[in-house]
């Protein structure tokens, strides 16, 4: 997988302690990825 500034943005802002926010700053994180893979 490659390595990117948005990758790094989202796990940061994973390291939330509340769950629901880390799975929500997970699941924009994939959305993000998703994008990069078509760009």
């Amino acid at each position: 997988m490659r390595r990117t500034v948005a990758m790094d943005h989202w796990w940061g802002v994973g390291c939330t302690p509340e769950p629901a926010s880390r799975s929500e700053a997970v699941a924009e994180m994939e959305l993000v990825l998703a994008a990069g893979e078509w760009a």
